[in-house]
């Protein structure tokens, strides 16, 4: 398995995504909180996280802190313009398979990311039609 580091849209669009989960654990409204009130620094969070978990992948210091994207609201804005659920929920799922190697999966935040794009997930398939329309017995 390659692992690489996530674009700057991808990272966008994880916040994005974040902006909209409904739960009630404190962890939750914690980071919905963070995704809304300050998504730079949790753009910063997403962006140390990938680039750690690069870094346990190919044992190189480079991938940490050095090189690390920008946060730019215009571009954060611009990706926020063009929600998609579909490809919001695709894009965490990269970011966490991207963001798995060696410790990174431990963290808390990529333990409650994953819990997020589960919950997001079973949000998506319950509201389609043939979800919808399938026996409950």
């Amino acid at each position: 398995m390659s692992a690489f580091i996530v674009s700057e849209e991808n990272l966008y669009r994880v916040i994005k995504s974040i902006t909209k989960i409904e739960g009630y654990t404190k962890e939750f409204k914690e980071i919905k909180e963070q995704a809304i009130s300050q998504p730079k620094k949790l753009f910063n969070r997403l962006n140390t996280l990938n680039r750690f978990s690069i870094s346990q992948r190919y044992e190189d210091e480079k991938f940490t802190n050095k090189n690390t994207y920008p946060f730019v609201l215009s571009k954060y804005n611009e990706t926020s313009l063009n929600y998609n659920k579909y490809q919001n929920l695709k894009s965490l799922r990269c970011f966490l398979y991207q963001s798995c190697e060696g410790n990174a999966e431990n963290t808390p935040l990529y333990k409650l990311l994953d819990k997020i794009c589960s919950d997001m997930a079973f949000s998506i398939v319950t509201q389609t039609k043939e979800y919808q329309e399938s026996k409950w017995d």
